[in-house]
Formats: C-alpha cells, structure tokens, sequence
C-alpha cells in the first residue's frame, strides 16, 4: 500500500486554451408543476422562436433541448417564471440514456415568505426531445438522488426514510424506513448511503430489494460513489471502503479532497493543496484493483466537483478566492480542455460520451457542451494563462 502512495504515472500537460464561456448550451427546463410560465425574451425584446422556425443559430440564441446538439453557442433559460417562484436544480446524475435531477420548487403566496415546496424528479433523454418532470412528489428530505439501470433512489426521510421508483415513474417504495440518505450511491445489487445523524455519520448498506440496514463504516462529509460495485468515499485525508465490523479500510491516503468520482471501474479523486505560490489542484485517477495511482493533470485554483466516464473526467473548480468557477475535460492521457469560466455559481458534472453537465444558479439552469466537437488535438493546443505546467 506505502508503495502506491508514490506512484504517479502520468504525466502533466499544459491545460488547452479554449473560449469556455461561449461553448455552453442550456437546457430549457419543464414549466412549474402549475404551469405558470411565460416565454423569455432575447435582450432586443424580441420573442425567441424555436429554432426550426428562423434558421441557423447565432451566439447568443436559445434553443430547446433537441437542437442543442448542434451548435455551441451561449444561451439562456427559454421560460421565465414567476418572480414569486423559485426553482433549484440538485444532483445531476447521468443514466444509461437519461440524464435525471431533483428539482425543488418553492412558491410564495402574496408577501408571504415561501409557504409551499415541491420536490421533482426530472429526466432528459439523450436522443432528444424536452425534459420531462416524472414525478413531482418526492418529498425528498436531501438534495441527493443516486439511479442504477432501473430505478431512483432518494431520501423521504420520517417513516417514508431511504425510498426507490423504476426510473420511468410509478410505485414508490420504502427500502429502509426511518433513515435519511444525505449521501447516496447505488450498484451491485444495494443502495449506500449516510445518516448524517449528530453523533452518527454511519455509512450504511441495504438491498435494492429492501431487508437489514448493515453499517458499513464512517463518513465525513464526501461523496459516496461506487466503483466495481464497491462503494468507495473519502475520510481524513485516505480514500476509505467498507472494512470489517462496519470500519472503514484505507485504500489510499494522502491530502486528499472530499470530491471524488467513479467511471464504473475506476476512482477519479483530488489533491488540493495551499501554497506560498497559490492554491494548486491535482487531478488522479485510482484504479484499486491495480493498485496503482495515475497523475492526470494539474490546476490553479482547488478542485470542488468531479464526475467520470469511461476514462474521461470533468473537473469543476474554484479560483480559491470564490471569484471564479470552471469546468475542464481532462482525457485519459492527461490533456485537459477547458469548457467553461464563470463568475456564476457553477455546481453538479455529470459526463456522458458526448456531452458534459452541469448547473448554473440563479438563475438556475442546466449548461451541457458537446465534448465530442470540445476536444482539439493534444499537437494544436496551448497553454492557458495562469495554468500550472508540470
């Protein structure tokens, strides 16, 4: 194990410079549960038209969710709500063909503070089409979801505790009552996920089918995520599994950061680390069974979020002054790609073959960019200002 804390086989490469910010694509979100929407307009005043009906798009169009594979220009939300209405999105999760989120919808009655709360559970399919709302009473008492091929997970907390749904809507049913999942993660026949209980930060184990509750260990804060269908989260600076009598096992430690994130087979984790120079970042990806550590890439700023597939991972990250967000595509080799720059609060990557997430808040949004037409070759890229080079 000491041997793996050291090895580091990657090497770095300067991070691509790339004009994130006009990349990004939002996706149009469904209209409140009372369907009380209008139609936003373009900063002309004009009424945006769907796209079939004016042609080619230009910087600064909206577009619905079927066209926005098809070019890479900035873009807004397509409804404005009711200023009284506020709509949060939670937990991006990317599915087999579906993208899913929770969505919370709170609406104030006159001047009244926000007297009604509605938690959604969301879905947008890959081949195109709208987002479609599945349901809209989870009463979720977290703001976490965790999907496996065939149904939702999420906590209801109370009575209703840790509750499962098939993905395409229908039976809601409890798998362990009484408990509150504020981490979840699902895979290989069980759903975990932590009590985040004063005094009790259990990680805990129970089947998809429903049975015992089985503690499996302890957790601080970080993501839970599953890797090989073990589960796998961050404690005290070690990525940490499932060990004996409900302990947890170190895999691998280090100054490790809470984000974590799994591509199914491998861990993709954080070294952040604060220096006379600045913040400084580094990317690595963990493959257990191997018991190797991979060096991927290195950053300015500290790495907040992670999400992972198929080799591939994105990396959300802050400036380390809460100035500034990105979001960069780091390739199995190293090379990275930036997607994105904001000032906005960017939060919650997600990553498919073709495309990345993420979310945007206030006003909330959901920004996706093609990572296929993103990459540039490794021979044409140039080192971006400010970026660490290794």
């Amino acid at each position: 194990m000491d041997s793996l804390r050291h090895v580091l086989l990657v090497p770095l490469l300067a991070l691509g410079a790339c004009d994130g910010g006009e990349r990004a694509v939002s996706i149009p979100l469904p209209p409140p549960v009372d369907e009380a929407t209008e139609v936003a307009e373009a900063a002309s005043n004009e009424p945006i038209a769907r796209p079939a009906e004016r042609g080619p798009l230009r910087d600064g169009d909206m577009v619905d969710a079927p066209r926005a594979s098809e070019a890479m220009v900035r873009a807004s939300m397509p409804t404005r709500r009711r200023a009284r209405d506020r709509v949060a999105i939670h937990t991006l999760v990317a599915g087999a063909d579906s993208l899913y989120w929770l969505e919370l919808s709170s609406v104030a009655e006159g001047r009244r503070p926000m007297t009604e709360a509605r938690s959604s559970f969301v879905r947008l399919r890959f081949a195109g089409g709208p987002p479609t709302r599945i349901r809209d009473d989870l009463h979720a008492q977290s703001l976490e979801l965790a999907v496996d091929a065939s149904h939702v997970y999420w906590s209801r907390g109370g009575d209703d505790g840790l509750s499962a749904m098939p993905l395409g809507g229908g039976e809601i049913r409890t798998l362990a009552p009484d408990e509150f999942g504020a981490r979840l993660a699902a895979g290989g026949g069980a759903v975990f996920f932590s009590s985040n209980e004063i005094h009790r930060n259990d990680v805990l184990r129970v089947e998809t089918t429903g049975g015992p509750v089985t503690r499996i260990g302890q957790l601080r804060g970080s993501p839970l995520v599953v890797a090989g269908d073990h589960p796998y989260w961050v404690d005290d600076g070690c990525v940490v599994t499932a060990g004996e009598a409900g302990t947890n096992a170190p895999v691998f430690c280090g100054p490790i950061a809470p984000a974590l994130a799994s591509d199914g087979q491998l861990l993709y984790g954080a070294i952040n680390l604060i220096t006379a120079d600045g913040n400084e970042a580094t990317l690595y990806r963990l493959d257990v069974e191997a018991r190797a550590l991979h060096r991927l890439h290195g950053f300015d700023g500290q790495i907040l979020e992670l999400a992972a597939h198929e080799g591939r991972a994105v990396a959300l990250l802050d400036d380390g002054l809460g100035l500034e967000r990105r979001v960069v595509l780091v390739e199995p080799d190293g090379a990275a790609t930036e997607l994105a720059q904001s000032q906005d609060r960017l939060e919650h990557p997600a990553l498919t073959a073709e495309r990345a997430y993420w979310t945007r808040s206030e006003p909330d949004a959901i920004l996706t960019v093609d990572v296929v037409e993103a990459r540039v070759p490794s021979s044409s890229r140039r080192p971006s200002s400010g970026t660490l080079q290794r």
